[in-house]
């Protein structure tokens, strides 16, 4: 699905609209289960 600010597939913009509102993974070291959130902003 081409998406707004993909110069190849999609429609030119100043930047490429790809957001992800919440990233899960465990901790390398720790093996902690961490999980970041943030607001689409568009």
């Amino acid at each position: 699905m081409p998406m707004v600010g993909d110069t190849l597939y999609g429609e030119p913009d100043s930047r490429l609209h790809l957001h992800a509102e919440q990233l899960s993974f465990d901790h390398p070291y720790t093996k902690e289960r961490m999980t970041f959130s943030a607001d689409c902003e568009f």
